[in-house]
């Protein structure tokens, strides 16, 4: 702790005096003195979230101190920042994140890295690489999204295993189209262990077409309904008509008179209208009738004709599954349907 934290502090002193402005072009058309005013600027921004970093580090608050200088790294990127991140992630115990930022720093750095400090940092990776894990992800669907613990680490598949910290992690992938998938495993330090994510197809929504037989069906069954009713309807106003006509009194026999003869003219013409009355609700229901029982046979056909196959009522549920065996009658102004399974 104290030595790292030594190498922190003599880091921090150097990233102060070494962070540089961005170069400007040679060919740039600004006022003199304009950018070098701005990456000044950036480089004080820079500084100062690198000596807060460094007291929050010396506070021992460490993920406050990573904060601060990933910030200033974001702001004015620089090797030696790379360092002082890495001994952040070390002591939060994140080892991944601590053997990736000090890797950085070795390969970013080069030749820049002073030899003792060289040899200093890779005896830190050696010291905490066999403290993490790795996983092999392997998932059915190629171009998946995979993640672990909720981050991206690539997409399906995979050409290296992901190195983790131990502990519990959750490892998933995500595929448009299908179905996500996710494991929680646990691993110890050194372990290595594969993980396979099968993500089956979604149902896709079929587009519904409407049957010509099933159309014809409900068409037939409402004609039958309607012209059931008519039938009906027409054939008690025939009833009614009928009545009348037997009610209505004979015709007078004596013709005498004016009012003998008025009254037989209006026997005559209730007589006769009554009689006119039943000869048409009569016929419209005869009429009514036959097209009930037609209407009712096209039903009938339809009907049969939209019934499932035998092939598709063995794949079918039980419970959905038609009657096999039906019995049609047709009466006057009815029709009966029976059926067994």
């Amino acid at each position: 702790m104290k030595v790292h934290r030594r190498l922190l502090s003599a880091t921090a002193a150097l990233v102060f005096l070494s962070i540089l402005a961005p170069a400007r072009s040679a060919d740039a058309q600004e006022p003199a003195g304009a950018t070098q005013a701005h990456g000044d600027a950036h480089v004080e921004e820079a500084r100062k979230h690198a000596k807060t970093g460094l007291e929050f580090y010396d506070d021992g608050n460490f993920e406050a101190a990573r904060i601060e200088l990933e910030k200033a790294y974001k702001i004015a990127p620089s090797f030696k920042l790379l360092y002082n991140i890495g001994l952040c992630y070390r002591q939060l115990n994140n080892y991944v994140e601590a053997v990736r930022a000090l890797t950085r720093y070795l390969a970013e750095g080069g030749d820049q890295v002073p030899p003792d400090r060289k040899t200093e940092v890779q005896k830190v990776i050696t010291e905490i690489q066999p403290r993490t894990a790795s996983v092999e992800v392997s998932v059915d669907a190629p171009g998946a999204s995979v993640m672990i613990d909720d981050e991206p680490v690539g997409t399906a598949p995979l050409s290296t295993p992901v190195i983790v910290n131990p502990g519990r992690r959750n490892v998933s992938a995500t595929m448009p189209g299908r179905q996500a998938q996710a494991k929680v495993i646990t691993l110890g330090a050194s372990d290595t262990m594969k993980v396979e994510l099968l993500l089956p197809l979604l149902p896709t929504a079929k587009e519904e077409k409407t049957d010509p037989k099933k159309l014809g069906l409900y068409i037939s069954l409402a004609a039958t309904g309607a012209f059931a009713v008519a039938t009906g309807v027409t054939g008690l106003l025939a009833l009614k008509a009928k009545s009348d006509l037997n009610a209505s009194p004979p015709l007078p026999t004596s013709t005498d008179g004016a009012a003998a003869r008025a009254e037989i003219n209006n026997t005559a013409e209730d007589r006769h209208s009554a009689n006119n009355r039943l000869k048409t609700f009569s016929l419209i229901s005869d009429i009514t009738l036959g097209a009930t029982v037609v209407a009712a046979g096209a039903s009938v056909y339809f009907f049969i004709k939209s019934r499932p196959s035998k092939e598709q009522q063995a794949e079918a549920p039980k419970a959905a599954r038609l009657p096999t065996n039906w019995n049609v009658g047709v009466g006057p102004g009815t029709l009966v349907l029976g059926s067994q399974f």
